[in-house]
């Protein structure tokens, strides 16, 4: 009986020993785990105010939204829907010889799931950016592949040397900068 009783005493003091050694390994209580987000993440954006070539000037904000959760390493590190707002920081009207418009937003900031800012590179929308599918003011077949903006323009039009971006398009941008968020 002495021995089996020794070794109760053992696990029960082995437990106890992992046990608080798995709570300081894993930290306080709602501490998070820190995710690296590399430079260069895409970030799908949702267009919530429309942009018009021929009509946009300096300084015009443009509202957009996270068109979905953006994972990095299995973690959500920006929620979708998450609001966000941009600049026009150039606007060009048609030109002579059948130039085109060309508007380029930046300034563009969205908060991770911790609250911080993560920079997201700027864009272009022009008519040279987007590909027509079939006649003038058919929906874009692809778009704004400068100032590291991926993917397509879904929803775009392109109206002779104007592109009419209308709310609800998507657009994919990048991060500027790599960044560490907290996730809970």
């Amino acid at each position: 009986m002495r021995a089996g009783h020794h070794g109760m005493k053992t696990a029960a003091w082995l437990g106890a020993v992992v046990t608080a050694a798995l709570l300081v390994c894993s930290g306080p209580a709602g501490a998070g785990v820190s995710v690296y987000v590399p430079a260069s993440t895409h970030v799908g954006l949702e267009f919530m105010t429309p942009v018009y070539t021929a009509t946009a000037v300096n300084g015009n904000t443009v509202n957009f939204r996270i068109a979905a959760d953006v994972i990095v390493n299995r973690y959500v590190v920006i929620k979708q829907s998450t609001p966000l707002t941009g600049t026009v920081t150039s606007a060009t009207g048609p030109g002579r010889f059948g130039r085109p418009a060309r508007v380029m937003i930046g300034y563009l900031s969205v908060k991770a799931v911790d609250r911080r800012p993560l920079a997201l590179n700027g864009f272009e929308i022009s008519p040279q950016r987007t590909g027509r599918a079939g006649a003038a003011g058919a929906m874009a077949a692809g778009a704004l592949l400068t100032h590291s903006a991926w993917g397509l323009l879904g929803g775009a039009l392109v109206k002779g040397n104007d592109v009419q971006v209308p709310v609800h398009s998507v657009i994919g941008v990048t991060t500027q900068a790599p960044a560490t968020v907290k996730v809970p």
